[in-house]
């Protein structure tokens, strides 16, 4: 704590299908922390103490809970707004913004000690601050520029991450690696940084975004683990294996995801799901691959958070918002999940990727056939006569396949500009260049016209059968004049058809040795 493509509808609403969860009844096993008047939200857990905001008093304050002496105490009560406080050891961290009149500002409470501090930074608090160790990362502004601060407790010392235009939410932290949400060309990735390092780190996420509403948001951290929501699915990467694994099987009915609602411990995730009977906390263990659902009466909860066995979250089942907590040593909710609409959504993305690339596979397959078959056309006739094919029509064939294929590339690239999708786009152009190397070599080596005593063979393009007259069936030959040159030849022949054939395709020096051999033919008979 991607104009919308038809293959991205259909996913949706693949993914949205009902009978994605099947569960038993059972017991519900959570327990409140704090039910005081007013609302208390954003609750954070580190050992056995919880922290949350609380506007008991009128405005924004932080309290929390010891779990182990089951006694509850504020952290602050100041004038003014405190709110979206974190916690890890015995340091507390929130944004307080006093009396409203001074930038928000970063404070800090010591549990041990009962010392509060004002931070010391230079940069305003504008959004939710986390804690690791001594370091403190948030999301906020700098000379009027956006950047990630990292601020050390222990020394004052800061650093800043430049971002290149927007970041969605709030950035997550553990051990010396941050990570966020960053707009990169049009969409949401994620990103990660080494603050001992001082570098970003690739996340190599593997998945394709179909269209801009199809984001990477929601970044949470433990160790090698980062997690995100992307397609309102949960997707796992080991930044250490570079293993990226999709969590299917915790998606539900309408399920819905948004900032804050999904957190990690070890191999643990939780978050908040909205399903058929309401909104409800769910998990789902990594190691051992298996799903479960914390609470089932449905009622609007959010921000959930993890520490050890312990969850904590906010929860609005008494009218107000409170917070609710579970051992995860007690029974939970197992789900037995029904893969069928996740497997039609696999084959959706397999096809859509896999389909076209067939495609381009087996037309360049045709293309070698068609050439050999030229080829041994060419050599089947003992007496024959070639003409060529002008250079500029070669010219202009390669032209217009590379420009239509990088127009065509380069839209949808516009459109979904997302980074996952230049694995995707690569692919395709590396079938198209295939398939111009073979229409090329085509073009350069098949003439435009073969002749020899008894047909008149014309190979028009690669996908079509060349044409064959019968040089006894001419009747007549029409030449077509344009502009002072002879364009284009008709054919009358013995059947009352006709033949046309193309002259800008036939090399200029070739043309008038063709129509002098077409017009001795027709005199011969």
């Amino acid at each position: 704590m991607s104009v919308t493509s038809m293959p991205g509808i259909l996913l949706v609403l693949i993914l949205t299908l009902p009978g994605a969860y099947m569960i038993s009844a059972v017991e519900q096993n959570d327990f409140p922390i704090t039910l005081a008047p007013l609302d208390q939200i954003y609750a954070a857990i580190y050992g056995t103490i919880v922290v949350w905001q609380d506007n008991r008093n009128g405005d924004w304050d932080i309290y929390a809970y010891d779990l182990s002496a089951k006694e509850e105490f504020p952290i602050s009560t100041d004038a003014g707004d405190q709110k979206y406080p974190a916690i890890y050891g015995n340091i507390v961290v929130w944004r307080d913004s006093g009396d409203e009149s001074r930038a928000k500002t970063l404070c800090s409470y010591d549990l041990l000690t009962g010392k509060k501090t004002v931070v010391p930074t230079v940069a305003d608090v504008e959004h939710v601050p986390v804690i690791y160790g001594d370091t403190v990362v948030w999301e906020g502004y700098l000379d009027s520029k956006e950047c990630i601060i990292a601020h050390n407790l222990s020394t004052d010392e800061e650093s800043f991450i430049p971002v290149s235009s927007y970041v969605d939410g709030d950035p997550a932290i553990s051990g010396d690696i941050a990570v966020w949400s960053e707009k990169k060309r049009g969409g949401l990735s994620i990103q990660a940084f080494d603050l001992q390092e001082r570098k970003r780190i690739s996340t190599f996420s593997t998945l394709i975004t179909f269209s801009p509403d199809e984001d990477q948001i929601n970044p949470e951290i433990y160790h090698d683990v980062i997690v995100w929501t992307e397609r309102r699915v949960i997707h796992a990467l080991n930044l250490r294996t570079r293993k990226e694994t999709r969590i299917a099987e915790t998606e539900a009915h309408y399920s819905f995801f948004d900032e804050g609602n999904l957190a990690v411990y070890k191999d643990v995730i939780v978050w908040r799901d909205r399903g058929t009977d309401g909104e409800n906390i769910f998990g789902y263990d990594l190691s051992a691959k298996k799903g479960f659902q914390i609470t089932s009466e449905g009622s609007e909860k959010g921000f959930p958070e993890i520490y050890g066995d312990l969850v904590v979250w906010q929860d609005k089942r008494n009218g107000d918002w409170d917070i609710y907590g579970f051992d995860l040593t007690s029974p939970v909710i197992p789900l037995e999940v029904s893969r069928k609409n996740f497997i039609l959504s696999d084959l959706l993305v397999i096809g859509f990727i896999l389909g076209p690339l067939v495609y381009f596979f087996l037309l360049t397959q045709r293309l070698r056939a068609d050439m050999e078959k030229s080829k041994r056309i060419m050599e089947s006739k003992p007496t024959q006569k070639k003409f060529k094919r002008t250079s500029r029509s070669e010219e202009l064939g390669n032209l217009l396949l590379n420009l239509s294929s990088f127009l065509f590339f380069g839209f949808l690239a516009i459109i979904w500009q997302g980074d996952s999708f230049g694995y995707l786009y690569f692919l395709y152009f590396f079938y198209m260049a295939i398939y111009g190397i073979f229409y090329y070599k085509w073009l350069s080596k098949t003439p435009y016209i073969l002749m020899d005593d008894k047909e008149l063979t014309i190979f028009r393009k690669p996908h079509f059968k060349p044409t064959v007259t019968l040089l006894s069936t001419i009747k007549k030959v029409n030449v077509e004049i344009w502009t002072g040159i002879p364009s284009k030849i008709k054919l009358l022949l013995t059947d009352d058809n006709h033949a046309e054939i193309n002259l800008s395709s036939l090399a200029t020096e070739d043309r008038k040795q063709f129509i002098q051999t077409l017009v001795e033919i027709v005199r011969e008979k």
